[in-house]
């Protein structure tokens, strides 16, 4: 009787607990990446000078809506990187660049990509960042 009693009070708390949904991050089987392109320019950003993908710059992601950054990572010698593990949901991907043409209060502005993950598997590869960067 005891046993019975045991059993019944744990399936009442499996049903009452409500389901956990996870919203963006890790946790999930899809990926995120792309690579950051470094293009010098002169003359206040009217000439461009010499290229190259950016090695060891940090690219950042931002879960959602969240205020600040989730996770970062450093580029490889080829200018990619990766954002793995991520669940279906709304990411913003992000890196800084020299500000050329002197617009901006602070000389690093922010270059920035919105992307959605529809499906758990899918892999999204984003377009190049394009930055100038000393």
């Amino acid at each position: 009787m005891k046993l019975r009693s045991f059993f019944g009070i744990i399936i009442l708390l499996a049903l009452s607990t409500p389901s956990c949904r996870k919203g963006e991050g890790k946790g999930g089987k899809a990926t995120i990446s792309g690579k950051v392109y470094v293009q010098h320019y002169t003359n206040l950003g009217a000439t461009p000078g010499i290229s190259y993908y950016a090695r060891d710059k940090d690219v950042f992601i931002v879960y959602g809506n969240n205020a600040f950054y989730d996770d970062k990572v450093a580029t490889h010698h080829d200018g990619s990187y990766r954002f793995d593990y991520l669940m279906p949901g709304n990411y913003t991907v992000y890196t800084y660049s020299k500000d050329v043409v002197g617009s901006a209060d602070n000389p690093k502005i922010l270059v920035l990509k919105e992307v959605t993950i529809s499906d758990k598997n899918q892999t999204v590869e984003l377009d190049d960042f394009e930055i100038d960067d000393d």
